[in-house]
């Protein structure tokens, strides 16, 4: 599973247009820790 979390600027609060991507691979998605594993 790949996410893009929107990059925002600290003063505003804003989105600045840009992203990171994290990806999150098959081994966490079976053991059921997905959620753990974003935070």
């Amino acid at each position: 599973m790949q996410m893009n979390v929107a990059k925002v600027k600290k003063m505003t609060g804003r989105f600045n247009s840009q992203f990171k991507a994290y990806t999150i691979c098959g081994a966490i998605r079976r053991l059921g820790k997905l959620d753990d594993s974003i935070l």
